[in-house]
């Protein structure tokens, strides 16, 4: 069933980009998801689950949400950035070490990353994550552990009030 619970993930989300299609493109749609959800459970995850599931809904709903606020501000500022052209940018790459523990966790977090402006996670080898920002004042968020502790309350709850915030 672990096949089935990925293919019907991949097809959500392919839906959401593909509105409106035609039968023959939900047809194909339905078929690739398929063989999606299959080639995931044998090569991705062999081992087991990803680590999501129905409880993490929720969360992921509210991070969302979270995220929303935290890339508005940032592509306004890129926006700003890009008007103004004088403003001097500090282009960098930095390490930052998650102490998240499941690979879902540290993947929510990069994604998380790159999907705000101005940021980008090139790189996940365990535990850490290689960043390029286009300005230090974007990866505040990233630095500071905020973005982190947003992804721990969804895939390990109870864990932030056990460690103290990070």
């Amino acid at each position: 069933m672990r096949w089935l619970r990925s293919a019907m993930a991949v097809l959500a989300f392919w839906l959401v980009l593909a509105i409106p299609a035609q039968a023959g493109e939900l047809a194909w749609g339905v078929l690739i998801a398929l063989a999606i959800g299959l080639w995931s459970v044998v090569f991705l995850w062999r081992g087991g689950d990803p680590g999501v599931g129905a409880r993490q809904i929720p969360g992921l709903l509210v991070h969302l949400i979270e995220m929303l606020r935290s890339i508005v501000p940032a592509a306004l500022q890129l926006i700003g950035i890009l008007i103004r052209r004088s403003m001097p940018l500090r282009p960098g790459v930095f390490k930052y070490t998650t102490e998240l523990e499941g690979d879902a966790a540290r993947v929510a977090l990069a994604n998380s990353i790159t999907l705000t402006p101005g940021t980008h996670c090139v790189e996940i080898d365990g535990n850490e994550l290689t960043i390029h920002c286009l300005d230090p004042s974007f990866a505040r968020s990233i630095r500071s552990g905020d973005a982190e502790r947003e992804i721990r309350r969804v895939f390990e709850p109870g864990a932030s009030e056990v460690d103290g915030g990070r």
